[in-house]
């Protein structure tokens, strides 16, 4: 099997080397035949759905017309999006009214610099996918050091009953 990579594998047709149709190859999203990889573009479209609730039309119809701030904008983000809904749930913590904002904010954000292209995982990293986890890291660290603490306590108790 050859090597595949993502502008391979959403080209209409792989056969078709014609430069003047190489924009319209790498916006179609297109299964393979290879289960694991299919796999991955459908949890891809049904990602972007339920974070955007952009449909399989739309979503190609958003990639043919800037691939870049789709695979570097607003995949990233919808990824960590839900990761963090999932954290979240664990600890207990209600961060829904909170990422909505996010998420508006970021989609404003993508939409007003489409000119950076590759340059906006970049800035959305650092402005928004660190502010979904703001809250979760602060309560994982503030379990750690209360369980640190505690550690430490017993520890102390126990050398002096001993020693």
């Amino acid at each position: 099997m050859a090597d595949v990579t993502l502008d391979r594998f959403i080209k209409m047709d792989e056969n078709d080397n014609n430069p003047k149709n190489i924009e319209k190859q790498s916006s179609e999203l297109r299964f393979t035949g290879n289960w694991f990889i299919d796999a991955g573009i459908l949890e891809f479209v049904n990602l972007m759905e339920e974070v955007y609730g952009w449909d399989l039309e739309e979503l190609q119809e958003k990639i043919k017309e800037n691939p870049e701030l789709i695979y570097y904008g607003y995949f990233p983000f919808a990824y960590f999006y839900k990761l963090s809904q999932n954290e979240a749930k664990k600890l207990r913590i209600d961060v829904a009214i909170k990422n909505e904002k996010i998420k508006t904010e970021v989609i404003n954000f993508i939409e007003q610099n489409k000119n950076l292209g590759k340059n906006i995982l970049e800035e959305v990293w650092w402005n928004y996918i660190t502010e979904l986890f703001r809250e979760i890291w602060i309560k994982k660290k503030l379990r750690i050091m209360h369980e640190s603490e505690c550690y430490k306590k017993k520890r102390k108790t126990q050398a002096s009953l001993y020693g």
